[in-house]
């Protein structure tokens, strides 16, 4: 998984360390519910912190890679950006310690949008319950995501993940508060609210969590008092070969792989080299390859902050660089090895 930062005026592409850590208390609190981009995107952010971090970052994210890396369709949320952006800003969890001690907040403090170019911050409040870890706390690979559906498998999946048992029961009211649902009629008041939440919600979440991740619900079951429901019993044990560890999985990104490496083998050298030609660095001195409407330039630091210079300082190599390559289209992103 990668992110972007700016060191010395460049941006630059970095790797997280893919795991989503998260306080157990985060698991359980009261929230609205999230769809599937909403929830995936909050989990990258996630995954995107130092665990010893003083503050929670803004990051900037070219809006292909952040669909790429997440798996959502590029085409789709470019066309609903500004619709997700302000759903996902009023999104909120209740933080605290009881009854009379608690926060609403808004999971993402930050949503701005340039160009292709998305700068995202997930709220400061959250700090104490993703940082600085070191008990009552669980994590996972982002990877167990990439094909999860909707908001609710994300949920569910969480939920276990933070139970270290094997068997976890939640109640209605509490099932209700940490899916967001208790202000849905068609999952509390309607007749059939019971009978809603299973094949909705449970079902599809049971499915996805089996076929995708590194758990699996052996068995769920309704909990009764009488003829009333009161909760739910789910039945898990770790899944040692999730689907995105696979070797299937490894072959169709090979293939996916393969075919970009194509599409950059096949331009013409020469347009590539137009794009560097007047800095004075040839693709031998550079690896460069291309992605999407990226252009991904790689070197070592000291090429990429000493030698390219600033962005902001006009005629350095750095803004003949990105000047060339708007001529062809392309947006640059400079990665260091």
């Amino acid at each position: 998984m990668l992110y972007y930062t700016k060191i010395g005026g460049l941006m630059i592409r970095k790797k997280t360390n893919n795991l989503v850590k998260k306080s157990n208390e985060l698991a359980i609190m009261k929230k609205d519910s999230l769809n599937i981009r909403e929830a995936k995107v909050i989990a990258y952010l996630i995954s995107m912190i130092h665990t010893e971090s003083e503050v929670l970052q803004k990051h900037k994210i070219p809006l292909s890679v952040l669909c790429d890396e997440i798996n959502i369709n590029y085409k789709d949320m470019v066309n609903i950006a500004d619709e997700f952006s302000n759903e996902l800003l009023n999104k909120k969890i209740k933080i605290g310690t009881g009854r009379d001690d608690w926060t609403m907040a808004q999971w993402v403090s930050i949503f701005h949008y340039k160009e292709g170019i998305v700068t995202v911050g997930l709220n400061p409040h959250l700090k104490p319950y993703l940082t600085k870890l070191s008990e009552k706390f669980f994590n996972y690979r982002i990877e167990n995501l990439l094909f999860l559906t909707t908001g609710y498998a994300v949920t569910l999946y969480e939920l276990l993940k933070y139970w270290q048992g094997n068997i976890y029961e939640i109640d209605l009211g509490k099932f209700h508060d940490i899916f967001g649902t208790g202000k849905t009629k068609s999952y509390t008041n309607d007749k059939s609210a019971n009978y809603n939440i299973k094949r909705r919600i449970i079902e599809p979440a049971v499915e996805q969590i089996n076929k995708y991740t590194d758990i699996t619900v052996t068995k769920w079951e309704v909990i009764k008092l009488g003829r009333k429901v009161t909760g739910f019993r789910f039945f898990k044990r770790p899944n040692e070969n999730p689907y995105w560890a696979t070797e299937d999985y490894r072959r169709e990104q090979e293939v996916l792989a393969l075919e970009d490496e194509k599409t950059f083998m096949n331009a013409p050298k020469e347009y590539l080299q137009g794009i560097l030609g007047s800095t004075g660095y040839r693709l031998d001195n550079l690896r460069v390859d291309l992605m999407g409407g990226d252009l991904l330039i790689r070197a070592s630091e000291e090429v990429l902050i000493k030698a390219l210079g600033d962005e902001s300082v006009k005629g350095s190599d750095r803004e003949k660089i990105v000047s060339e390559a708007d001529k062809f289209g392309y947006k640059v992103i400079f990665e260091i090895e």
